[in-house]
């Protein structure tokens, strides 16, 4: 769920919030610091959408869908996201995504990344960022003075990125992390280090 301030009428930013929160079962506070903090960036557009929540629940879009009239400027999107088949078996390894650094901004949004993307923030993630990522989709349409829409201009469709495949042995990093698990019991860390 994002907002975008352009699109809130003027003096009525702080009504949209209140709304989003009941709707979304959050704090207001919660949703208005992150509008302050991206509004604080230098990267800063009242034209770009501000993410203000994600994974947000059926229920929850089902009811902000049927007010969106009365909260102009807030948008329901489908972002992608990373499905991790082992969980936190090899996290040590994949890594995980992040949002983007204000300090990169910059420099990523001239490779085509948009301010609310997430890249990879460590391990193989991090370092096969540009192969895994792919290529975003574009749609351009036409709008009603209300914001409604009444027709598509221009159409590009996304390119899914490469697939990585891993020589990891997974039966093996199960035995071992089975075996620090118990043998590490009441000890707050460890490691473990599997020679041939």
């Amino acid at each position: 769920v994002s907002v975008t301030p352009a699109d809130v009428p003027k003096g009525r930013m702080q009504e949209i919030i209140i709304r989003l929160a009941n709707e979304l079962r959050v704090p207001p506070a919660e949703i208005q610091s992150v509008v302050e903090t991206r509004q604080s960036r230098k990267d800063y557009s009242p034209f770009k959408p501000i993410s203000v929540r994600s994974n947000v629940e059926r229920e929850a879009v089902m009811r902000i869908s049927e007010r969106q009239l009365e909260m102009p400027g807030v948008q329901i999107g489908v972002e992608s996201t990373r499905r991790y088949v082992e969980g936190t078996l090899i996290a040590h390894l994949i890594g995980y995504m992040g949002a983007i650094p204000a300090e990169d901004a910059d420099r990523l949004e001239e490779a085509g990344y948009l301010l609310d993307d997430q890249i990879g923030a460590a391990g193989i993630e991090q370092a096969y960022e540009r192969d895994l990522r792919g290529l975003p989709g574009k749609r351009s349409y036409q709008v009603e003075a209300s914001g409604q829409e009444v027709g598509e201009l221009q159409r590009q469709e996304a390119q899914p990125g490469h697939n990585l495949v891993m020589t990891l042995d997974l039966e093996l990093q199960r035995d071992v992390t089975r075996i620090l698990q118990e043998g590490l019991r009441h000890a707050p860390g460890g490691a473990a280090i599997v020679m041939d």
